[in-house]
């Protein structure tokens, strides 16, 4: 949008809200710094004129008080025609207020907006009917933007007004600035800069410092910022040439134009009464030109005497001057990700004797994603604080800690992916107070000097630092060490000291060979992880006391009789061992053991046979080994829920005591070959056998039917049948079944032959590329609120136009659910419980399919129904990402086609997105029938819900739609 002469156009009826609630608002506007136009003159006449017309096109926001008479007086109606031109010519963004008038009045023109036009269809005597159907489209129009309702507010106006305004400070917030920077190049990057550094969003006061020679544009940034955030305040004030008006008028005199203008009182005194109004002020000072440090001590020294959230700039030539606050900072805290780059001297830390707390971080650091250094520090670093605590530093810079460093009164060293090759030297200090080091992927650090006195460390993590070659020397006491993606060799048989140690991580330590013997001494030692320890060829002899051990990928040939030493084990991880051979049968006589995974073990071919009842295995995960078959005595696993078998091209069939596992609900035979004669060969009926299963999985099992031996099992209810050859199926056993997975089944061309399950709430046929027809709708009306259902037809190409029709008739009876008690009104705050916020993010990634990003082949719809606001609900299968969590005051919906890295994903555009906000007044109110669902299955707008749909044929994704 164009430079605007005024941020808000208010549009009234004089007789009813001019001296009262249209006047408060216009001062409350003001107090904000908002430019704000309101019309005091006595409206005649039935035109607007030339002048108010520029007035309205020369505003940013217009707020149309919907009044008892507004609609009455022709002059606003006016007024509002010309509004919502502006809308659909310049993007003026509008906000109505409803003032003691229903929403639903000034839709329908009932009530005494029926009144009116009434009388003004009877005056024009159809001369003007053209001018009079375009005030009601008006009316009608406007109330389906977001707005405000006072009758929504308890009728508290004072509060209202307060809420309108900050909506209005929100909405203006975005509208592009007017800085009026043009030909001064450069300027506008760094205001944005300067804008970025006052972190808005904070409740804390802060002071900046903009230092520079004369002329390179210190006030007009100063300016510039001044008015761009001037609004977000309770009251401003710029002390403009403050090096020659403090030599002319002296300081006290300044003092108290200072005070004047930000607390509004012409006779003001610096005393405690004073001094406690101002620290409750939220307010912006910008004192331009300051030549003098005391002076600024003496008018804004202390961060206190301001309320919070206040913001304080100050401009000067004498880099001395910005220096005067920096002995009173005790801690900093700097999101990178919020920054482009922070350039920093070689003493910023000089005067910042107090400083206890340096975190330079990043929010938005995804693992993966190469990052570039944001801080900068030419000419090295001097000093760090001795009085420094906690130390994090995200992506340090430099090679070398500062050489004037004093660590002794360190509790946390947390620098991670930063460029340092070592620390300080040996014993150099006492570091009895440090806890935590995390240096994390510094991959230039080589080594780590002896810490065995810091005698409270607990923690270290050296995760990813690929030059270290030792193990390092640390203190007995402790308890937490990560070591994965290092270069050590071996592990000091002195580790045996190390008694409090719990978790120990050596993942991907190629080089490492096998552990000492005396490892098992830790008796504290509760988890080891040794995943992608390539070398390690012996099963690790450790204490018992272990209860998580992670072997994955190690050169492991057996696990051991010993084994039955473990007796605290809980879960146990081999995957993708692929020198395993042999599995002692001791493993089964674990009790505490809960998980055992072998999946990828491919030189597995035989399982021992469990040899007595007990354990409490609960999972036992054999995909992709190269069993030939289960041991016959399985069913000694009384607890086992969760069996894996897939891909196990070799197993020939199944045991028939497996169908005596009473809690088996979970079996995996995807991929596997001749299941069906596998289920055919079970003595299985539909009153005895796996009675507790629920979950199936025979995917890509190059099936052409389904087996009927699945008739035996009613209680299925979730089928996983995708890859498959079928070319029809029939589900008319599986009565229970919620979740149905048929994507990829290439041949099969038809759902209309069979009615889906009434309690189907999951629906996968992505990838059906022969699949032409659907059966109707599958909702059943229960009385209440529909569970979450989904049905995912991308890339189902050939679907016929019945099949569409089908899928849009389903969206639209779930809609027509909710939409039957929708509440009249078109605030959106009406939709939002008080004091809430709430947010929806609704993510369509690139698909992934076998473990590949896949993309879409064509253009699709897709079609999300979020059950209710309220809540939290989460879905994460790979595809599909939705969320739904409390945050803040308003709805924000955002569509965009990203990578895992938040990128645009190239050639991919979202043409249109839209959203349909549905309120229900009573979530146990019973749904009864309705009649405005006609027949043909399209809903009509009974409700009020807000609707907005975004077309856009150029501008790239993402679209924003904020209501």
């Amino acid at each position: 949008m164009a430079s605007s002469k005024f941020d808000v156009f208010l549009s009234f009826r004089g007789e009813d809200t001019r001296s009262t609630f249209t006047s408060l608002l216009h001062a409350a506007l003001c107090r904000r710094k908002i430019q704000t136009f309101i019309d005091y003159d006595l409206r005649k006449g039935d035109e607007i004129s030339p002048a108010l017309e520029k007035t309205i096109e020369d505003s940013c926001l217009s707020i149309i008080i919907l009044s008892e008479n507004y609609a009455s007086s022709t002059w606003c109606l006016n007024e509002l025609v010309k509004i919502l031109e502006c809308k659909k010519a310049k993007g003026q963004i509008v906000l109505p207020v409803f003032y003691h008038v229903l929403p639903s009045h000034v839709r329908k023109q009932s009530g005494s907006y029926g009144e009116a036009f009434a009388k003004h269809e009877t005056f024009f005597n159809n001369k003007k009917a053209d001018k009079v159907s375009t005030w009601r489209s008006a009316l009608t129009q406007v109330t389906n933007f977001s707005g405000w309702d006072l009758k929504q507010h308890d009728g508290s106006e004072s509060e209202f007004i307060e809420k309108i305004v900050k909506d209005v400070l929100k909405k203006l917030k975005h509208v592009p600035s007017g800085d009026h920077l043009d030909g001064l190049v450069g300027m506008s990057s760094r205001i944005d800069k300067v804008d970025s550094l006052l972190c808005m969003g904070t409740e804390d006061c802060r002071i900046l410092g903009i230092w520079g020679m004369a002329g390179v544009g210190k006030t007009t940034i100063a300016r510039a910022i001044f008015n761009r955030i001037a609004n977000q305040f309770e009251s401003c004030c710029f002390l403009a040439n403050f090096r020659e008006e403090s030599a002319k008028c002296g300081l006290n005199n300044l003092q108290e134009k200072l005070l004047s203008e930000i607390l509004e009182d012409p006779n003001l005194t610096t005393d405690a009464f004073t001094l406690n109004r101002l620290c409750r002020k939220k307010v912006l000072i910008v004192l331009d030109d300051v030549n003098n440090a005391q002076h600024l001590k003496h008018l804004v020294g202390d961060r206190r005497w301001f309320g919070p959230g206040s913001r304080i700039i100050i401009t000067s030539r004498d880099i001395q001057v910005l220096k005067m606050g920096t002995n009173a900072v005790e801690s900093i805290s700097l999101d990178l990700s919020q920054i482009n780059e922070l350039h920093l001297n070689s003493d910023a830390f000089m005067r910042m004797q107090r400083l206890k707390f340096l975190k330079f971080y990043s929010s938005h650091y995804s693992k993966g994603k190469k990052e570039k250094d944001k801080v900068h520090l030419r000419e090295g670093l001097e000093l760090l604080p001795d009085e420094l605590r906690y130390l994090h530093w995200h992506r340090y810079p430099l090679r070398f800690l500062p050489p004037k460093i004093d660590p002794e009164n360190l509790v946390e060293l947390q620098m991670h992916h930063s460029s340092v090759e070592h620390l300080w030297e040996e014993n150099q200090f006492n570091l009895e107070k440090l806890r935590r080091i995390d240096l994390s992927h510094s991959q230039h650090l080589a080594e780590i000097p002896n810490l065995s006195g810091a005698s409270n460390l607990q923690t270290m993590v050296l995760n990813g630092c690929s030059k270290i070659t030792k193990f390092p020397q640390i203190s007995w006491n402790i308890k937490e060490l990560k070591l994965s993606q290092t270069a050590i060799e071996e592990v000091p048989s002195a580790i045996e000291y190390l008694n409090q140690l719990r978790s120990l991580e050596l993942n991907y330590c190629t080089r490492l060979q096998n552990l000492p013997s005396n490892i098992r001494n830790l008796t504290s030692l509760t988890q080891l992880s040794l995943q992608g320890c390539s070398s390690i060829t012996e099963f690790p002899d450790i204490s018992g006391d272990v209860s998580v051990l992670y072997l994955d990928g190690t050169a492991i040939d057996q696990v051991p009789s010993s084994i039955e030493r473990l007796t605290k084990l809980h879960r146990l991880s081999l995957k993708y061992c692929t020198r395993l051979k042999r599995v002692s049968s001791s493993i089964f006589k674990l009790q505490s053991l809960s998980f055992c995974i072998l999946s990828g073990c491919s030189r597995l071919d035989d399982l021992p046979e469990v040899l007595e009842t007990k354990g409490n295995l609960e999972g036992l995960y054999l995909d992709r080994t190269s069993i030939k078959k289960l041991p016959a005595t399985i069913e000694f696993l009384p607890q086992l829920n969760d069996l894996n078998t897939g891909y196990c091209k070799c197993i020939e069939s199944l045991p028939n005591s497996i169908c005596n596992m009473k809690s088996l609900s979970s079996l995996d035979l995807s991929g596997c070959l001749g299941v069906d004669k596998m289920l055919e060969d079970l003595p299985l009926s539909s009153s005895s056998g796996l009675s507790s299963l629920n979950m199936l999985n025979l995917s890509k099992c190059n099936l052409s039917s389904l087996p009927s031996a699945l008739s035996c099992l009613p209680y299925l209810k979730s089928l996983n049948v995708s890859g498959n050859n079928f070319e029809s199926l029939s589900l008319t056993p599986f009565a229970c079944l919620e979740e149905l997975n048929i994507s990829h089944c290439k041949r099969l061309q038809s759902l209309q032959e069979f009615p889906l399950p009434s309690h189907l709430l999951d629906l996968q046929a992505h990838h059906c590329i022969s699949l032409e027809t659907l059966p109707t709708s599958n909702v059943v009306f229960t009385g209440n609120w529909i569970t979450e259902q989904s049905s995912i037809y991308y890339n189902c190409l050939k679907l016929d136009a019945n099949a569409r029709v089908n899928i849009m008739a389903d969206a639209q009876l779930r809609i027509q659910v909710m939409a039957t008690k929708a509440r009249e009104t078109s605030s959106l705050e009406d939709y939002l419980k008080d004091g809430e916020v709430h947010e929806i993010v609704c993510d369509i990634d690139g698909m992934k399919i076998d473990g590949r990003l896949g993309f879409l082949e064509s253009d699709h719809v897709f079609l999300v129904y979020a059950h209710e606001l309220s809540t939290v609900f989460q879905r994460d299968d790979g595809e599909h990402n939705l969320s739904i969590y409390s945050s803040c005051q308003e709805a924000l919906f955002e569509f965009s086609h990203v990578d895992k890295d938040l990128q645009p994903i190239p050639n991919c555009k979202i043409k249109k997105c839209g959203v349909h906000l549905l309120y229900l007044e009573e979530e146990t109110n019973q749904i009864s029938g309705d009649d405005s669902l006609n027949e043909a299955g399209h809903v009509e707008n009974g409700g009020d819900g807000i609707q907005n749909i975004v077309e856009d044929e150029e501008v790239p994704n993402p679209k924003r739609l904020k209501h």
